[in-house]
C-alpha cells in the first residue's frame, strides 16, 4: 500500500502557497467565524492531544501485549495515473494478504502472500529474517543497535509514544506556528478552528513532480500545515485540512464519532490536482473499546482504486517461541537489499514492465 501511495504522489504536480494561508480545496464550510477572546491556539491543541489520549485509547490497551492481525489489500493503478505522457490502458493490479503476530516493541512474525509472492518476515529484536518462497532465498540480519521503542510493553504505550512525538513536533519543536482563526459551526455543533504551519521557506520551489522516499510516508506529518476544527467541549478533531506544498499533497478529512467519542468513520478527500479522489476508513471496536477491525476504501478520478480490510485481536504476552527465527531448509542466503529488490519486482511483474512508462526503480528506497 505504501508503494501505491508513493506512485500516486510521483504523478502530482507542483503547487504554490504561502505560510499562514493553508491551501484548502473542497471540504466543509464552518460559516461566518467569530473570534472568542478566551481562545488560544496552543492551549486548544494541548487539550486536543489530551482528549485523543483519553477517548481514543482507553486503559484496556495497557493489557494488550501482542496483536494478531489479518489484512487483505486489493489495488489497481493505471499506467496513465503514473505518467501523463502515456495513454496506455495497461494497469498495475496486485493483491496482498498479510497475517501474523506483532508486539509493541517491534517483534513480529508475519506472512505475506499475493502479488509479492510468498514472503515470511520475522524479527525477534536481536535479528530479522526475510524469506521468499518464490525465490527459495532468505536474508538473516543481526541488529547491531537497540531500536526505538524496545522498552514498550503494551499497545497503549506504543500509541501514546507516537502521539507524544507528534505533539512534540507540533508544539514544542519551535518548527511550527499555531494560530487561532475563529469559531464556527459544523454539524450543528460549535467548532474552534486552529491553523498549524511552518513559515514559508525562502527558497525557490521545485517545479514538476519529484519522487518521495517510501520511508517518508510514515512521517508525513513532519511537513506541511494543518487547519484543524475542534469540537467545543471534547476538543476532539472534527475536520482536518492538510497542505504539503513541498510534496504537492492537498487533502481534507472529517471524523464521525460514536456515543463514546470513538471515531468510527473517517471520510477523506485527496484534492491534489490530477490525483483527486475520495474514500473512507471505517473502524470497529469490541466491548472493551479495543479496535477489532478496519476497512479502507479509496477511488481516484484517474482510475486508482484501493480496497483494504483488516481484522485485529489484541492479547496478552505472546508465547515464547512465537518469534523464533529458523531459516527455511534448502533456501540460499542472499544480501537483504538484493532480496528485497527481487521481491519488489515480483509485484505482478509490474515495476519492471512499467519502467518504460517513466518509473525509475532508483527512486524507490526500502
Amino acid at each position: 500500500m505504501t508503494l501505491l501511495v508513493t506512485l500516486m504522489i510521483l504523478a502530482l504536480p507542483a503547487s504554490g502557497g504561502d505560510d499562514g494561508n493553508l491551501t484548502r480545496r473542497g471540504g466543509p464550510d464552518a460559516g461566518d467565524l467569530t473570534r472568542k477572546s478566551d481562545m488560544n491556539a496552543f492551549h486548544l491543541l494541548v487539550n486536543m492531544f489530551t482528549s485523543m489520549e483519553h477517548f481514543w485509547f482507553p486503559a484496556a490497551y495497557e493489557q494488550a501485549g501482542h496483536l494478531d492481525m489479518r489484512l487483505r489489500l486489493d489495488a489497481n493503478l493505471p499506467v496513465s495515473a503514473v505518467s501523463r505522457r502515456k495513454t496506455s490502458s495497461e494497469t498495475m493490479d496486485f493483491q496482498i494478504e498479510l497475517e501474523g503476530v506483532a508486539t509493541p516493541n517491534g517483534r513480529h512474525a508475519l506472512k505475506l502472500t499475493g502479488g509479492l509472492g510468498e514472503v515470511d518476515l520475522v524479527d525477534d529484536k536481536r535479528r530479522s529474517l526475510v524469506a521468499s518462497k518464490s525465490f527459495k532465498s532468505f536474508s538473516d540480519t543481526p541488529h547491531r543497535a537497540r531500536s526505538k521503542g524496545a522498552n514498550l510493553t503494551n499497545y497503549r504505550s506504543y500509541v501514546l509514544s507516537h502521539l507524544g512525538r507528534m505533539k512534540s513536533q507540533m508544539l514544542e519543536s519551535g518548527v511550527y506556528r499555531q494560530v487561532y482563526v475563529g469559531s464556527g459551526s459544523y454539524q450543528n455543533k460549535t467548532v474552534h478552528i486552529v491553523r498549524v504551519y511552518k513559515p514559508l521557506k525562502k527558497r525557490a520551489r521545485l517545479n514538476g513532480k519529484r519522487p518521495v522516499p517510501l520511508k517518508k510516508m510514515w512521517t508525513f506529518w513532519h511537513d506541511g500545515g494543518y487547519e484543524i476544527w475542534l469540537y467545543e467541549g471534547t476538543n476532539l478533531p472534527a475536520v482536518v485540512f492538510y497542505t504539503n506544498n513541498d510534496d504537492n499533497i492537498f487533502a481534507n478529512f472529517n471524523i464521525d464519532y460514536d456515543k463514546n467519542w470513538l471515531p468510527f468513520r473517517i471520510n477523506f478527500n485527496n484534492n491534489s490536482v490530477g490525483a483527486e479522489g475520495r474514500g473512507d476508513l471505517v473502524l470497529e471496536y469490541n466491548e472493551k473499546r479495543l479496535l477489532r477491525g478496519a476497512s479502507l476504501r479509496f477511488d481516484g478520478t484517474r482510475g486508482i482504486s484501493v480496497r483494504a480490510d483488516t481484522t485485529l485481536d489484541f492479547g496478552g504476552e505472546p508465547a515464547a517461541d512465537t518469534f523464533r527465527i529458523l531459516p527455511p531448509f534448502g533456501f540460499r542466503k542472499m544480501n537483504k537489499d538484493h532480496l528485497k529488490l527481487m521481491i519488489m519486482t515480483e509485484i505482478s511483474g509490474g515495476l519492471l514492465k512499467l519502467k518504460k512508462y517513466g518509473i525509475n526503480l532508483k527512486n524507490f528506497k526500502f
